[in-house]
């Protein structure tokens, strides 16, 4: 008694490599976001410190996941 099992130290261990799996992927993965962001917005002209202003309102032919048209959304890098 108090002793775990080899079964059980097994799934103890199964669950740990699983649980940090899990919080490397959430802690990366605004990261991976932000680089295909600055990716995209590189790919159509945009350099860091510059922004762009759509004149016409959202449709819906483009893939957007936050398409809030009566916002202006920027994305920059903070110089203290």
């Amino acid at each position: 008694m108090g002793v775990p099992t080899e079964s059980t130290a097994q799934k103890l261990e199964d669950e740990m490599l699983y649980i940090n799996g899990v919080n490397t992927y959430n802690n990366t993965i605004q990261g991976a976001s932000l680089w295909a962001m600055r990716k995209g917005f590189a790919s159509v002209g945009v350099n860091d410190n510059d922004f762009i202003v759509g004149p016409e309102m959202m449709d819906g032919k483009g893939l957007v996941l936050n398409g809030q048209h009566g916002h202006l959304l920027f994305l920059g890098k903070y110089k203290p």
